[in-house]
């Protein structure tokens, strides 16, 4: 699966779900998508990673993100993308 990665740690995103697992061993750190996530809350999720003396601590937290504001940006950029379900 990780061909020749050597890296314990991945993050990777658009599977708009965030979540920070261990998987065999690795650590797998899924980012989401800002302002499309299937857990129905809006915002980004932000993850941080500090370096501790025995591993990586991984965090995420959700900060906001202005939906409507980046629809109408891409709107006017000539996007078709709608805000509503």
């Amino acid at each position: 699966m990780f061909g020749g990665i050597t890296q314990r740690t991945a993050a990777f995103g658009h599977l708009h779900l965030p979540f920070v697992r261990a998987w065999r061993d690795r650590v797998l750190v899924n980012v989401s998508s800002a302002g499309l996530p299937k857990d129905g809350d809006p915002r980004r999720t932000m993850p941080s990673s500090t370096q501790r003396p025995d591993g990586w601590e991984i965090q995420s937290r959700q900060v906001d993100f202005d939906v409507e504001k980046v629809a109408a940006n891409c709107g006017a950029a000539g996007s078709r993308i709608s805000t509503r379900g």
